[in-house]
């Protein structure tokens, strides 16, 4: 059922690559629509923050000697950059910040960005669904992937997470790769995406977790932690983002308020915060995909439904652990659309050889 004999939506692969072409220049060009705007058009307040960062690191480069910025506006920059909190790594900011100095101070630079984080995104995403389903369940996950009206809009933000949710993808093709050859090149590979990942916003631990977790129990945990391989794995994922979280702590004290007002386990006791959270996903993805992703969950082998239930206890982990955010920020479930597209995809499969 789930063999890559025949290309049933798109003939044969002349066809499938021409596909896909069109699909990857469509993506980024409804994404660089009315790419001048101010970015008011979601969650202004974090994108605005994102912004002021941005402004203020690109100040801070300039030279002492640059003529056409006055003095009060560099400082009035710096300034406000620095009282913001510190919350993730501004791996963003500064990318955007150091592109200022190449074209000038245009906001719109962030949203190239984002669009292509999220893009390149696709393709991994194309390549792990192909390994779960076939290349019709592939397809169809990158097409909900890529044109999810939730997900255009979001991908455009000046914020973290799509370049968090770009390399997820990408850490869990690794691991997937990984536990499907046992190679120490995959193993590294996983170890530093996974790593990149947590790096760039530390919630990306949460899908990425419990699909490690399900592939360890299906191979089995005895075997997998005498194996030097999970043990390297685990330690690149969570290097990166240890070792800034000590300095943030310990060393200069920034992060030490973001670990305030985070948890509000008594959600867990309230019947609305389970109705606000079921209207988040479907503003997201809309309820019929998610019924089609766990129906797809039951349609794969014994190694694929323990790392896509593993996704889906990672996601559901996640939102218990951060009720509150979960439940009122849209954005924080971002994560679920390529869950959603990698589960459903063998149920595409399915349809897709019946049909043949």
């Amino acid at each position: 059922m789930m063999e890559n004999r025949k290309i049933w939506f798109f003939g044969n692969r002349i066809s499938l690559l021409i596909t896909l072409a069109i699909v990857f220049v469509a993506a980024i060009g409804i994404r660089l629509y009315d790419l001048t705007d101010m970015p008011l058009d979601f969650n202004a307040n974090r994108q605005l923050f994102s912004a002021l960062k941005a402004r203020g690191m690109y100040y801070a480069m300039l030279p002492a000697s640059a003529a056409d910025v006055p003095q009060w506006q560099r400082e009035m920059a710096i300034s406000q950059w620095k009282s913001l909190a510190t919350i993730e790594p501004p791996v963003t900011e500064i990318l955007v910040a150091l592109t200022y100095r190449v074209f000038g101070l245009h906001l719109w630079i962030s949203r190239i960005y984002t669009s292509l984080f999220w893009v390149l995104g696709g393709i991994f995403l194309f390549l792990l669904a192909k390994e779960i389903s076939s290349l019709d369940g592939a397809v169809v996950a990158l097409l909900f992937y890529l044109f999810l009206p939730f997900g255009i809009i979001a991908s455009r933000s000046f914020q973290p997470d799509p370049l968090m949710v770009f390399l997820i993808i990408a850490g869990l093709w690794a691991m997937y790769r990984w536990r499907s050859s046992g190679t120490w090149k995959w193993a590294l590979t996983a170890g530093l995406l996974n790593g990149a990942a947590i790096f760039v916003k530390n919630v990306a631990v949460f899908p990425l977790l419990g699909a490690a977790i399900g592939l360890v129990l299906e191979r089995g945990w005895r075997e997998s932690i005498k194996d030097k391989q999970t043990w390297i794995l685990a330690v690149l994922s969570a290097l990166p983002v240890g070792l800034y979280t000590l300095y943030g702590v310990l060393i200069s004290g920034s992060l030490v308020s973001q670990f305030n007002l985070r948890f509000f386990p008594d959600l867990w006791k309230d019947g609305g915060f389970y109705i606000r959270w079921k209207g988040q996903l479907d503003g997201i993805t809309g309820f019929g995909p998610i019924v089609m992703a766990f129906i797809g969950v039951l349609l794969v082998g014994k190694r694929k439904s323990a790392f896509l239930l593993g996704l889906w206890a990672g996601y559901l982990v996640f939102g218990m652990t951060f009720a509150y955010h979960i439940s009122t920020h849209d954005y924080y479930s971002l994560p679920v659309i390529p869950i959603v597209a990698l589960s459903f995809s063998p149920l595409v499969a399915l349809l897709a050889d019946r049909l043949e």
